[in-house]
């Protein structure tokens, strides 16, 4: 994937511009900024300020994140694999199929139970049967693996 579509993602998503000089990364924090000992000797605002900058920090990461799992669906796709052992972790590119099907949708599809009958409309939609309101989300699962799994 492009450096510049995983950075759109970033800022889209957390408002976060990994080319502002400005920003820090968690890695330019100390970890000594405040202990937890402190915290009771401290203003509200400066709890308040120590809250906010936690929480852009959070936010700085959570962006990271994003990128990152990016970078690696773009990998596992451009090597055109689901699922790849790297190390000791396993990473699977994965896929959920969610409804937001209307009762009466559903109904005219006889996959309706008392609400609607997701199971029955994942077998049409397997089939290739057009389900009105069907989203595809692909989501990528890192696990560690197991001594066993890892020694194979």
């Amino acid at each position: 994937m492009k450096q510049d579509k995983i950075e759109k993602i970033a800022k889209e998503t957390f408002n976060y511009d990994p080319k502002d000089k400005g920003v820090k990364s968690l890695l330019d924090y100390e970890d000594d900024d405040i202990q937890p000992e402190d915290l009771g000797k401290v203003t509200k605002l400066t709890l308040i300020d120590l809250l906010e900058s936690r929480n852009i920090i959070y936010e700085q990461i959570m962006a990271e994140m994003v990128m990152i799992r990016e970078e690696l669906l773009h990998r596992l796709e451009e090597a055109k694999i689901d699922a790849e052992r790297i190390g000791e972790y396993s990473v699977t590119k994965a896929k959920r199929v969610s409804f937001k099907t209307s009762l009466e949708e559903a109904e005219v599809l006889g996959a309706v139970k008392k609400s609607v009958d997701t199971d029955q409309l994942k077998k049409l939609h397997n089939k290739g049967i057009k389900v009105p309101g069907v989203q595809t989300t692909i989501y990528l699962s890192v696990r560690r693996l197991s001594q066993e799994e890892a020694e194979k």
